[in-house]
């Protein structure tokens, strides 16, 4: 969670936790945010696998840290930094594409309520007019976003190759994930 997001609702989770924030979005947190958000969430998407694989490589090395635990990770709305990580581990985990794009898309229809409500909220407080499609989360904003990661990077190891993981780190990583 951004910086701004956390000054204004601190995560009720600290206590009791080991709590690590990683900022993924704090490029467009400003008093203009909405007229700093992309024209559409995959270009977000795409944007955060091309513009922050140093804070990507960090969530997962974090996520390293903790085998055999749980690990907890959530951004504010829970569908879009959030769901770039999920995407990167169901994909490193040998999830097929449609799973993963089924699992982002159900978002929308269990979140619509908060999402319309924060909507309401940033334009009350803020002076911020939110344009709807952000609350979204369709088919083809994860789909799109997966054909970018596979084209441009390769998949989900690539990426993480890539951005400066290990093949070992990426080994472990998936069989934490699966258990193995």
């Amino acid at each position: 969670r951004s910086e701004l997001e956390v000054g204004q609702q601190p995560d009720a989770l600290q206590e009791g936790f080991v709590y690590r924030r990683f900022p993924l979005i704090d490029h467009i947190q400003s008093d203009n945010m909405a007229g700093l958000l992309p024209a559409t969430m995959e270009e977000m998407y795409c944007s955060l696998l091309d513009g922050s694989g140093d804070t990507l490589a960090a969530i997962f090395r974090e996520m390293l840290r903790y085998p055999g635990d749980c690990v907890l990770f959530h951004c504010t709305a829970g569908k879009d930094r959030t769901g770039v990580v999920s995407m990167l581990l169901l994909a490193l985990a040998g999830v097929d594409e449609d799973t993963i794009v089924a699992d982002y898309a159900a978002t929308e229809a269990l979140m619509k309520e908060k999402f319309n409500r924060q909507r309401a909220k940033l334009r009350t407080l803020m002076g911020i007019e939110v344009p709807e499609y952000v609350g979204w989360s369709r088919p083809e904003s994860m789909e799109r976003t997966l054909r970018h990661l596979r084209e441009r990077y390769g998949g989900a190891k690539a990426y993480l190759i890539r951005i400066g993981l290990s093949e070992e780190e990426c080994c472990r990583l998936r069989r934490q994930i699966l258990e193995e």
